[in-house]
């Protein structure tokens, strides 16, 4: 497999000196995949791993003085439905929420000499926004700061705007809807400072706007001209991935300037900063041509994934 070293922005991210950060982008854009980089790469359990994760990347060349120093709590939304009632949907959102802090005392207990409270404590709760801030009151107590990380934050609530409308998002992200309530709780544990650090993903600043009155507790770096690259593939990212591909014989030669030619006119164009100095490619668009010759070893007629169509 082939991996573009995005590790370079770990260390930019660090130089902001920004506790907690949310970034911007379209669907299908590596958001997800820069975030697992993040988790690898500050989890206090993977700390024997680092120099087979990124000795060869930049980081690993040049780690920072905070690699491998938290302990990751991680939440992803996209799997919280987005259909059926606001009950049916909170019911779903609870049980990701558990889910993911249960999933942490099992990483971290050892490590961290903390109790299990899951069975005794949290799981009789029931209700994310209370499991949560039994667990950050938890923390606090036992003085463990911990690097969250929420991927897709705004997913399942923008599917609900635009499958259901208006009034069902609004019950969930506004006055005492779940969502709302779960980002305020947030709020506390940065406040008592239990949230170390923070990053979260996702498409649009409206959820945030709506939840948070604002995004009060960091920093939106979406249309800062340093990350506007942290995720999808600058052009010379594309040439030396498809030169790659050339010489392990996926991509024939004879079709490299066509290959080349249609990525920039398709693929090509995409700035989030009017400051930035060069555009980007669409990563999932860039891997997809890829995929199509690995399988046919031509160019795929049809040069969008179909599944993108809607996104």
């Amino acid at each position: 497999g082939y991996y573009v070293d995005k590790t370079r922005f770990i260390e930019k991210l660090e130089s902001l000196g920004a506790k907690y950060v949310l970034f911007l982008r379209p669907r299908r854009f590596g958001k997800s995949l820069f975030i697992s980089t993040l988790e690898h790469y500050y989890d206090i359990n993977r700390a024997h791993q680092f120099e087979e994760l990124f000795g060869r990347l930049y980081i690993g060349q040049n780690p920072t003085p905070l690699k491998n120093s938290f302990p990751i709590l991680k939440f992803n939304f996209s799997g919280v439905i987005s259909h059926g009632t606001v009950e049916e949907i909170e019911r779903s959102f609870d049980a990701r929420i558990w889910s993911c802090l249960n999933s942490f005392f099992e990483r971290y207990q050892t490590k961290l000499a903390i109790e299990n409270i899951m069975e005794s404590q949290i799981t009789p709760l029931k209700k994310a926004n209370d499991m949560l801030a039994r667990f950050i009151d938890y923390m606090a107590d036992k003085d463990v700061k911990y690097y969250l990380l929420i991927d897709e934050y705004d997913n399942f609530a923008n599917n609900i705007l635009a499958d259901q409308g208006k009034d069902r998002y609004h019950r969930i992200t506004h006055g005492t809807g779940f969502l709302r309530n779960f980002f305020t709780i947030i709020k506390t544990g940065t406040d008592s400072r239990t949230v170390e650090k923070m990053f979260a993903t996702g498409v649009s600043p409206l959820v945030m706007s709506d939840v948070t009155s604002g995004f009060n507790i960091g920093e939106n770096i979406s249309q800062d001209a340093m990350f506007n690259e942290m995720a999808g593939f600058s052009e010379d990212e594309v040439k030396t991935m498809v030169d790659y591909y050339i010489v392990e014989k996926v991509i024939p030669e004879q079709d490299r300037n066509r290959v080349l030619t249609t990525m920039k006119a398709v693929y090509d164009g995409y700035s989030f900063s009017s400051e930035a100095d060069q555009t980007v490619y669409n990563s999932n668009s860039v891997l997809y041509m890829i995929h199509q010759y690995t399988k046919s070893n031509k160019m795929p007629i049809d040069v969008i994934d179909t599944n993108m169509r809607t996104d």
